[in-house]
């Protein structure tokens, strides 16, 4: 074993256990999101990032009441936003310049 794989099994867990927690209609639609990422030929970089960033999307959307990306409103985009500007989605807070 390589040093530092020792917890890539706990890692992987973990994110597994988050796509477990996704409503089926985001679940859907991030394999929707996945097959056309490969469909349109994105680097590994590009799919794996689509890969992780659905599920914490998806997480962010349901804590605020969303369990469908069909049922978000303009309002509903604009306290996803507030939510990740205030820290309270269970992210980090976000710098004033990062999203204006």
């Amino acid at each position: 074993m390589f040093i530092g794989t020792e917890t890539l099994p706990i890692i992987m867990k973990r994110k597994t256990d988050k796509v477990g927690q996704l409503s089926q209609a985001w679940r859907e639609a991030r394999e929707e999101a996945m097959a056309r990422s490969q469909a349109k030929n994105n680097s590994k970089g590009t799919q794996d990032n689509i890969r992780r960033n659905s599920v914490y999307l998806g997480l962010e959307y349901q804590r605020l009441g969303i369990t469908s990306p069909s049922d978000i409103t303009q309002d509903d985009f604009l306290r996803w936003l507030d939510g990740l500007r205030e820290g309270t989605l269970g992210t980090k807070k976000l710098g004033s310049t990062t999203i204006k």
